[in-house]
């Protein structure tokens, strides 16, 4: 049991691997008051950030997963348990609205439920997954003493428009770390190791390789830009069940040479520094994607799908917008003339405008201090 007078906050996640939830946790806890907050982790499984959340003076306690709700039960209430009191849990998606009912019944006061997603699938094709997803939401509506999201788009998806007027809502984005745009990056070096050439106009993705990211359509655009500028080179960051088949793909439509699949990396910056010159990102859908910030952040001009929350629209002149609907070719023809005039600011502004804006972690931090102060 802690013996210091600080406030006791549990975030429960999935995991600590690669992510962006996960990404935006660990730099919260890389900046919060430890003078005033001790926060744990509750995590289903192992995950690649596990020591760095330790060395942070974190305690990581794993649960295994709610597929298994008695040992999931036990486990839960033992950490509560042994490791409480607890003054708030910190959970994620309408399906984190578990950890709060859970919370409810160990007395637990406080209970966040934070929404990263724009749109929470029912999986229709299993069997009961819409009730359980209508249940969540029950417990969400019914337990949760403080609901943020992202953005207006994941509010809604969580629990409809009348959330905005909730007085429990809270719009708190999941900024991003700023620090590693702001030092010097040897170009040639960075591309010299992708093995993509230091004259060559790279465009960029970084994401896991899922249908919602819509790598089909990145290619197929691809193919219609490498028509108009066949030096460019395509470098997508990640990793993921569809990999296999994009990359047969490339293979297929025989522009394999001009991609680069760099796999899961944490030095994104460095890669949006040193290699691209500017961003596509055609998802179907996001809540608020911390890439589309971080290559603002670089200074990367972005072609966005008009699904993605406005909200990310901070170095206006970097963003464009189309519908995954058009041709290809008119997300190429905008491709194609953002890399043939060069970003319309420079990247020290860009820079600039995104650490004056609430996606730099610094202030991200301090609307969470502020929550977690502001409740007994």
């Amino acid at each position: 049991m802690p013996s210091d007078d600080r406030k006791q906050i549990l975030h429960a996640i999935s995991s600590l691997d690669v992510g962006g939830v996960e990404r935006w946790l660990v730099e919260v806890l890389r900046n919060i008051d430890r003078n005033r907050f001790h926060v744990d982790v509750m995590s289903r499984k192992a995950g690649v950030y596990d020591d760095e959340v330790r060395a942070l003076g974190c305690n990581i306690h794993y649960c295994g997963s709610p597929r298994n709700p008695l040992r999931y039960l036990r486990r839960f209430n033992e950490i509560l348990r042994e490791f409480g009191p607890y003054d708030f849990i910190h959970s994620y998606t309408v399906y984190g609205s578990l950890e709060t009912y859970l919370a409810a019944r160990a007395g637990v006061p406080n209970r966040v439920l934070h929404n990263q997603n724009a749109r929470i699938p029912l999986h229709k094709k299993k069997i009961g997954w819409a009730a359980y997803r209508y249940l969540m939401e029950y417990l969400a509506r019914t337990y949760a003493t403080h609901i943020l999201a992202v953005s207006e788009l994941s509010a809604v998806a969580l629990l409809g428009r009348q959330l905005l007027s909730d007085p429990r809502y809270r719009w708190v984005p999941q900024a991003i770390d700023l620090q590693e745009f702001h030092s010097p990056v040897d170009r040639a070096q960075v591309r010299d190791e992708l093995g993509i050439p230091v004259d060559a106009p790279v465009v960029g993705h970084v994401g896991r390789f899922a249908k919602v990211k819509n790598h089909d359509y990145l290619v197929d655009i691809a193919a219609e830009l490498l028509m108009r500028k066949s030096n460019v080179m395509v470098l997508l960051v990640g990793d993921g069940p569809d990999l296999p088949v994009i990359q047969e793909k490339t293979r297929r439509l025989g522009i394999e040479d001009n991609f680069v699949f760099a796999g899961v990396r944490h030095d994104v910056p460095k890669l949006m520094l040193g290699a691209m010159d500017a961003l596509v990102f055609p998802s179907k859908s996001e809540g608020l994607p911390r890439v589309v910030l971080e290559a603002q952040a670089a200074g990367l001009p972005c072609v966005l799908s008009d699904v993605i929350a406005h909200e990310v629209d901070v170095v206006t002149p970097f963003i464009r917008r189309h519908s995954i609907q058009d041709s290809p070719s008119v997300w190429a023809d905008t491709l194609r003339d953002l890399l043939e005039a060069g970003p319309p600011v420079s990247q020290a502004e860009a820079f600039s405008a995104m650490e004056a804006s609430y996606f730099n972690i610094q202030e991200n931090v301090k609307l969470l201090q502020e929550i977690y102060s502001a409740s007994p």
